[in-house]
């Protein structure tokens, strides 16, 4: 199993990770390319503000998208960094 590491990398998830992806299809070295079995699909959501790689993301303002863990919609796989930049959340 593996998680958001940072802006689309990922490592071995921890224990009840938050951050959880999907399943490696192989061994990998860190910093090589890796094939991951996701269980969702990516949508490019504009941001309601800042949102860490890896940060749970719940709807914002007008179909925004914002971190929280209150209605969780997916896990960032990229980072925003100011409102109305576009972040890649895969949906849960």
């Amino acid at each position: 199993a593996v998680e958001v590491t940072g802006d689309r990398t990922v490592g071995p998830a921890g224990p009840g990770s938050t951050k959880y992806v999907g399943v490696a299809g192989h061994s990998a070295a860190a910093g090589s390319k890796l094939v991951v079995h996701v269980r969702g699909q990516v949508q490019r959501i504009k941001s309601a503000g800042v949102i860490a790689a890896g940060a749970l993301v719940e709807t914002g303002a007008a179909g925004t998208a914002a971190a929280g863990t209150t209605a969780p919609i997916g896990v960032a796989l990229t980072a925003a960094a100011k409102a109305g930049d576009l972040v890649q959340v895969l949906d849960r």
